[in-house]
């Protein structure tokens, strides 16, 4: 096993990616805010999750998470909700930190492999 390929450095690649993905159809729904024909984008990361916690996670019975585990993100069209600019704002702000704390903890967890090897400590 590499070391750089455990289960926590992966999700944490893998919310990285998920939150810029999000950022995209946060910035789509402000910059079509004023186009009365455009519907707001969101994100559905249920197959994502559904994905990570079933190559990760013991069950006993089928049942407990059913489902496919493919991890693909897709923006649905969402026809009943027209964009909010300060619901997009505010669901900017959330994703930021999201974000910013997934990229944190992924530091973290490379400079500890770094002082690992290195023999060092930070």
């Amino acid at each position: 096993m590499k070391i750089v390929d455990h289960a926590p450095v992966e999700l944490l690649k893998r919310s990285l990616t998920v939150y810029s993905k999000q950022q995209g159809a946060i910035a789509e729904n402000v910059a079509n805010a004023d186009n009365p024909n455009f519907r707001r984008l969101d994100t559905d990361f249920s197959e994502i999750l559904q994905g990570v916690q079933e190559s990760r996670l013991a069950t006993t019975s089928a049942r407990h998470l059913p489902g496919s585990t493919t991890s693909t993100i897709h923006l649905q069209d969402n026809e009943e909700e027209r964009v909010d600019i300060n619901t997009e704002m505010a669901d900017l702000a959330v994703n930021q930190i999201h974000f910013e704390f997934s990229a944190q903890a992924l530091r973290r967890m490379y400079s500890g492999i770094l002082s690992s090897i290195s023999g060092r400590s930070s």
